[in-house]
């Protein structure tokens, strides 16, 4: 079994980035079935979102999107 490599990613309205970020993910040549990518980022970035919602890529994508009121580390360390 392969072992599974994880690329945590927090967010705010930084779309272009993510998208660079992703897209050079896709580029790499190892085995994509092994990546995972874990994005956070809070509920009035509405960019990242959507961005999210519509991304298609050869690796898991894992969104995760924080609500204001809420603690930080206690939630950020819940999404890991």
């Amino acid at each position: 079994m392969s072992k599974l490599f994880s690329i945590i990613f927090p967010t705010r309205n930084r779309v272009e980035k993510l998208k660079n970020l992703l897209r050079s993910i896709e580029n790499m040549t190892f085995n994509k079935q092994n990546v995972e990518v874990r994005i956070a980022y809070d509920d009035d970035d509405l960019e990242s979102k959507i961005f999210l919602s519509n991304c298609n890529y050869k690796f898991n994508v894992i969104s995760y999107e924080r609500k204001k009121s809420t603690n930080f580390s206690k939630d950020y360390y819940n999404f890991l």
